[in-house]
């Protein structure tokens, strides 16, 4: 378990609230969304809220690691931790079947959190022997480092006046690259920690664009993609 702490009293009375209504905002889910089918019964479900420790992602620079949240030394455990809620259907998890799914796994999108998706959770889990709910990197309850990312290359103003259009595209694309990959590798991480060989993964907004870029590194990893109206998707020109 991590630790929180503060300097600002101001900022820890608002993370308290916000623990606050993160648990009731769960007891709502668990009895507003359930219904008399008996896959949806409250006693079927477990829900538990979890803080899964996580490699720091390679490309973070190392003055950056310092994490705004947890009280963590990242020079002796090198860990952050991604926070979020995982739900259980009891009766879906003691079937023998071969079919059943891989576990869901939603991630959200910009600016928002894991309880994003508190309305669906039950539902969800009438089909998932598992579901789980991600804070990102940077979100929620989750560690957040500052988003200082390495790149092979750096431009400054002057220089960018030199470069011709290529070399600047080549540039765009290495940080486009790097700022995925500090997504893609925290979540590669926590998969590793719950020891899941495949995952459903769903994703909205630009939770939709991170569960491509880690589906298109992590192929062997996903069972199946969901993309709830993704960004980062071209449109053909007229």
């Amino acid at each position: 378990m991590f630790s929180y702490f503060f300097t600002n009293t101001q900022l820890a009375d608002r993370l308290s609230s916000f623990i606050e209504a993160e648990h009731q905002l769960l007891q709502y889910a668990k009895t507003r969304f359930a219904n008399s089918h008996p896959l949806h019964d409250e006693k079927n479900h477990h829900f538990q809220l979890f803080d899964t420790p996580i490699d720091i992602p390679r490309c973070i620079k190392d003055d950056a690691m310092f994490c705004q949240v947890h009280d963590t030394d990242t020079e002796e455990c090198n860990k952050y931790s991604l926070h979020g809620v995982k739900v259980i259907n009891k009766q879906l998890e003691s079937t023998t079947t071969t079919d059943k799914p891989a576990p869901l796994v939603l991630l959200h999108g910009y600016a928002n959190g894991s309880l994003y998706f508190y309305r669906n959770l039950m539902g969800l889990s009438s089909h998932f022997s598992s579901v789980y709910a991600l804070d990102m990197l940077g979100w929620g309850r989750s560690s957040r480092p500052k988003f200082e990312l390495l790149t092979s290359s750096t431009t400054s103003d002057e220089s960018s006046n030199n470069e011709d259009s290529s070399t600047i595209d080549s540039i765009t694309k290495q940080q486009v690259t790097t700022a995925e990959s500090f997504f893609v590798e925290s979540l590669e991480s926590w998969r590793k920690h719950h020891n899941l060989p495949k995952l459903t993964l769903a994703g909205h907004s630009m939770g939709g664009y991170l569960s491509v870029a880690y589906a298109e590194k992590y192929p062997q990893h996903v069972e199946k993609l969901i993309l709830l109206s993704p960004v980062g998707v071209p449109e053909k020109t007229p």
